[in-house]
């Protein structure tokens, strides 16, 4: 198959689009590269308090403890490290999850187990739990159920542009947050520029929090001084809000694109939080997105083993979703 329309992965292509418009910093290397030697490892003491009022903002809660990781899938193994121990059997997730999941579980020697796409945060005394609000690929939003104690939020989707609501005139998160003893976030999907690779892990736990910190000094050796001070400059610059209405806009607008594919579908729900659809599928259906040049993800990547589905990223351009769906009703009438 040519791919004409990639809708596979989760590149926040529209979104990084829209950062361009917002912020008047430039990523371009400095010339003065003296400044970057090895990056505390920790992270810069800048960007941390940055990060922190970034979390206090999206969360209402200050965290006593944060550390700069490898974007967010680092800092949840940090978590699972910290974590671990030779009571520690499983990392439980939803049974639809983020595809890295079942290997963050394998990086531990841990199993991988799930529940119900309602897990709450429930686990045995076995078990690490991994929350993730809004959930990928469903987009559930997890209020505040279950225990804290070995589970850990993945708030990577917690951002207005993903779950947005209004309130006194501004855009916001819901005030609905899973228990949990460590969050983590992720500035490249906040922002849509993936190839920053910054994220975090914020506690409340000085143990937990010193834990994670040994495996991401012997697994990095600190993370990248440049990207750090990048990150640093755009969260001193950028218009977050203004960002935020134009970013969940972006989204809301491919999702009712999206939904003139609906009788193809039979009329299947689109979520109205996180950045993806996901739909059950016949052969007929995945044949004409071939013809008509469309590269979507397997749903069975994402945990759906039961069904025959896909899942299709919403954070491209409007104008690229809208050609997706023209060239996929014209395949379908031809």
């Amino acid at each position: 198959m040519t791919i004409k329309h990639d809708f596979a992965w989760g590149d926040t292509r529209g979104i990084r689009q829209i950062f361009k418009r917002h912020t008047t910093f430039e990523v371009n290397m400095p010339q003065d590269l003296s400044k970057f030697g090895y990056p505390p490892h920790e992270g810069s003491a800048v960007l941390i308090e940055e990060i922190r009022k970034l979390v206090l903002d999206l969360t209402g809660h200050e965290y006593k403890h944060i550390l700069i990781t490898n974007g967010a899938t680092h800092a949840l193994n940090a978590y699972v490290s910290a974590k671990k121990s030779s009571d520690i059997k499983s990392l439980v997730t939803r049974n639809l999850y983020f595809s890295f999941y079942p290997k963050i579980a394998e990086n531990h020697g841990l199993e991988h187990t799930f529940r119900s796409p309602e897990f709450d945060g429930i686990v045995y005394s076995t078990e690490l739990g991994i929350v993730d609000s809004p959930s990928n690929p469903q987009g559930i939003l997890t209020g505040d159920k279950g225990r804290e104690h070995n589970i850990v939020w993945d708030a990577a989707y917690h951002t207005p542009t993903y779950c947005g609501i209004w309130k006194d005139n501004k855009l916001v998160c819901p005030n609905i947050r899973p228990r949990h003893e460590a969050m983590v976030g992720s500035l490249n999907k906040l922002t849509g520029v993936n190839g920053l690779r910054i994220g975090w892990l914020a506690t409340d736990n000085y143990n937990l929090y010193r834990a994670a910190f040994f495996y991401v000094e012997a697994d990095l050796c600190g993370v990248s001084a440049p990207s750090q001070d990048y990150a640093v400059n755009i969260l001193k610059t950028m218009d977050l809000q203004a960002f935020y209405v134009e970013s969940k806009a972006l989204l809301d607008n491919n999702r009712t694109e999206l939904d003139r594919l609906s009788y193809l579908f039979g009329g299947q729900p689109i979520f109205p939080y996180g950045m993806f659809a996901l739909f059950e599928v016949d052969s007929g259906i995945r044949s004409l997105f071939r013809k008509a040049g469309v590269h979507v993800m397997d749903g069975k990547s994402v945990g759906d083993v039961e069904r025959d589905s896909i899942r299709i990223n919403l954070a491209n351009s409007n104008n690229d979703t809208k050609r997706m769906v023209d060239d996929v009703i014209k395949a379908d009438k031809s």
